[in-house]
């Protein structure tokens, strides 16, 4: 057996497979040139796969999105806090927590301008 093995390790056969054409590839040009168009707005897949596919492309909508991720623009939105006078806003909610068949209660309260919390847990909202 040993044998054997040390003769298909180096057997001629093996090696790295030769690369087979994508479905996509006849429409990559297109694919780029839409995104270039759109710049600097990006264009959804859906929209990219649908125009490839009346173009009689007739793969799968991954293999578009896969293609084109890495041309798609990465854009910083700037974050815009939301805030409110000392005293003006408190936002409660309940949150469940489930443990096995126990379900715990959780009421959280937030102040709107200074974001502290408070938090207690019961059994019912009841309380």
């Amino acid at each position: 057996m040993r044998t054997y093995l040390r003769g298909f390790a180096k057997s001629p056969d093996c090696g790295p497979r030769a690369a087979r054409p994508s479905k996509l590839n006849a429409f990559k040009p297109y694919l780029h040139e839409r995104i270039e168009a759109a710049k600097p707005y990006w264009t959804p897949t859906t929209v990219l796969f649908r125009e490839v596919q009346t173009q009689g492309y007739d793969g799968q909508e991954g293999l578009v999105k896969i293609s084109i991720r890495q041309f798609k623009p990465i854009t910083k939105e700037p974050v815009v806090r939301f805030g409110t006078a000392p005293g003006k806003q408190m936002q409660v909610d309940f949150t469940t927590i489930k443990r096995g068949r126990k379900k715990l209660k959780g009421f959280v309260a937030t102040l709107g301008f200074s974001r502290a919390f408070y938090v207690v847990f019961s059994e019912y909202e009841k309380q």
